[in-house]
């Protein structure tokens, strides 16, 4: 799959998902998850995917944000989209933040799309001063199954065992 398209991000906008990039994080047929401790939950990195950025932009950016140069110094140069997902939050949840097109047009947020990149890293060393998290895990498929169906977020649980079962289906981790 290829990363989306400037017009494809903002077709997705049209529509009232907020798209966005979530760094599936490899080494040696292992993912790493990290813990924040505010949501009590394990997650993949990821963040939004800004107007007129592309999802390669996006991806670097929120991935110095969110766990740090150090580690991005590590990563191999090239990040392959495997997968999407989408999604739709409750009524009560839609338009919690602004969302727009890139001609400026305000458009009702109804939920997320989630583009997954799987990004082959050097080293395993992780600096956890230098995230936004307070604990990390390299886990292989059944540590990392177990703790995302820790999750209590349905929505995104279920984004996470998506993302999960393509990496071991595509031979990422085992």
């Amino acid at each position: 799959m290829r990363s989306p398209t400037l017009e494809q991000i903002n077709d997705i906008r049209k529509t009232g998902f907020r798209p966005g990039v979530v760094g599936c994080l490899i080494n040696n047929d292992k993912v790493l998850l990290f813990y924040k401790r505010e949501y009590d939950q394990w997650t993949f990195p990821q963040g939004g995917i800004n107007n007129g950025e592309t999802g390669e932009q996006a991806l670097v950016r929120n991935m110095r944000s969110e766990v740090g140069e150090s580690l991005v110094k590590n990563f191999d140069p090239s990040a392959i989209v495997i997968g999407h997902s989408k999604i739709e939050f409750s009524e009560k949840r839609q338009n919690v933040k602004d969302l727009q097109t890139d001609d400026g047009v305000a458009v009702n947020m109804v939920g997320k799309t989630y583009f997954f990149y799987v990004i082959i890293v050097k080293s395993t060393q992780v600096n956890i001063e230098d995230t936004d998290f307070d604990d990390y895990y390299w886990c292989d498929g059944d540590e990392a199954d177990y703790l995302i169906n820790t999750l209590k977020v349905k929505n995104k649980k279920a984004m996470m065992l998506s993302v999960l079962e393509l990496l071991k289906s595509e031979g990422y981790i085992k």
